[in-house]
């Protein structure tokens, strides 16, 4: 999956901040307005962004730089010192857009000079004709709106409930296989880069542009109740009216990466300190079980900077390799499933361990754990594995990994306690160094 971000404004309404500094480069809430949708295309898997520039473009690539430290690969589509408007500036970026890429696979396109909470992931996988809109309550300025919704949920020109389109979407090369008939002889059409906006695209008949919309709470300065919409046109099927979406429902945007990208490391590395550690880092509360609500944490997260939705938490909690967190069974809550250094009651019932548990540390600790054994020291309690391949992994973290082999046998039979976390781990609260048994080499 690809993602288009339009950058080329003017940004006049903003005079006289983007006369030196282009609109999406803005600072809002700690960073520049486009970072913020940087970090949702990365958090939702998308590997290539295509920026399009022209009013001050070489502030992009000074600020961005090649997208790296998102886990990205940022292009950029420089329209010349006037832009072309979103239909030629679309235009001009598909061939960045479809290179190496399925001819008929949608992009992602977002307006760079808007801020939104919508989660990216909601839209939808699959759909029919060459565009998915996303459509928002009329804001004040834009009283008329842009598309109407009808009554069976389908996107028309005409009508007295109109809606406005949000500035996100998806969308395919496919809608400008016709774009000079649709656009006639507009204003523009004739230059060579063209210079349009996509509206007339979206507007021509089904012939020219199929299109697929729905509205969202989540998107634009209003909020809309979820609404049932379809197609604008044959090609696409009835939306699913309970969830408000086209073509595809319930379908994320990308399949679920088997491996977490960079910036899914990042914020599950954040969440993990935040449920285990510091709550109070981001004024979170835990109730006696470390469970915290996750719509209270993503908005004290998302005000301390760090960018979090319901779906970006649920994919974190299932591609964890260490299957650190665990949803309540409603979904409405979140904790981690052990390693707290604050007081927190698991609520873990005895069990009987086998036989032989590892655990895996580095050598340079061999010297104290041979005087002391194994210590919780600021967490609950000593973290021990089933296998030996997992203890290897959990020592490498620490340096040259080093497996001890942990008699939990002999200790259950003594009366010391065991316990299994959600995630399979095993913990005690200490371990004697005469219930250890070393490698040859340690």
């Amino acid at each position: 999956m690809k993602a288009l971000i339009f950058a080329a404004g003017l940004g006049e309404r903003m005079r006289p901040l983007t006369l030196h500094t282009p609109k999406p480069l803005l600072p809002v809430g700690g960073k520049p307005l486009i970072e913020w949708h940087l970090e949702k295309l990365a958090a939702l898997g998308v590997a290539e962004v295509v920026v399009n520039t022209s009013w001050l473009a070489e502030r992009f690539p000074a600020a961005l730089g090649d997208g790296s430290r998102w886990g990205l690969r940022l292009r950029y589509s420089y329209e010349g010192p006037t832009p072309l408007e979103t239909g030629g500036g679309m235009l001009k970026a598909l061939a960045l857009l479809q290179e190496d890429a399925d001819p008929q696979a949608p992009f992602l396109v977002a307006n760079g000079d808007i801020w939104t909470d919508y989660d990216f992931a909601a839209l939808p996988r699959a759909f029919d004709g060459d565009a998915h809109l996303l459509l928002v309550d009329n804001p004040p300025q834009h009283p008329r709106g842009d598309f109407q919704l009808d009554a069976d949920g389908r996107v028309g020109n005409d009508g007295d409930r109109k809606l406005t389109y949000a500035g996100i979407g998806l969308y395919r090369a496919g809608l400008f296989d016709d774009w000079r008939g649709a656009l006639g002889d507009a204003a523009g059409s004739e230059l060579d880069p063209p210079r349009f906006s996509i509206v007339p695209l979206l507007r021509a008949p089904p012939t020219a542009a199929a299109c697929a919309a729905r509205t969202t709470a989540a998107a634009g300065p209003t909020s809309a109740p979820p609404n049932a919409c379809a197609n604008w046109t044959r090609r696409s099927s009835p939306t699913d009216g309970r969830r408000g979406t086209g073509a595809g429902a319930g379908a994320g945007l990308a399949s679920a990466p088997t491996l977490m990208t960079d910036q899914h490391k990042t914020l599950s590395k954040f969440l993990s300190l935040v449920l285990r550690h510091e709550p109070q880092a981001i004024g979170l509360t835990l109730d006696a079980q470390g469970w915290a609500e996750i719509d209270e944490f993503i908005a004290k997260a998302g005000a301390h900077g760090k960018l979090y939705s319901r779906t970006l938490i649920e994919r974190i909690v299932r591609d964890n390799d260490k299957q650190r967190f665990k949803l309540s069974d409603d979904g409405l809550r979140i904790r981690a499933n052990q390693g707290h250094s604050i007081d927190i009651d698991l609520a873990l019932q005895p069990i009987e361990p086998p036989a032989t548990l590892y655990h895996g540390t580095a050598t340079r600790f061999a010297g104290s754990i041979r005087k002391t054994g194994l210590e919780k020291r600021s967490r609950q309690h000593v973290h021990l594995s089933l296998d030996r391949d997992t203890a290897v992994k959990v020592g490498s973290r620490h340096g040259t990994p080093l497996v001890l082999h942990v008699r939990a046998g002999a200790m259950h039979a003594q009366g010391i306690a065991f316990y299994r976390a959600d995630n399979g781990v095993w913990l005690t609260d200490a371990v004697a160094p005469q219930f250890i048994d070393w490698p040859a080499q340690g």
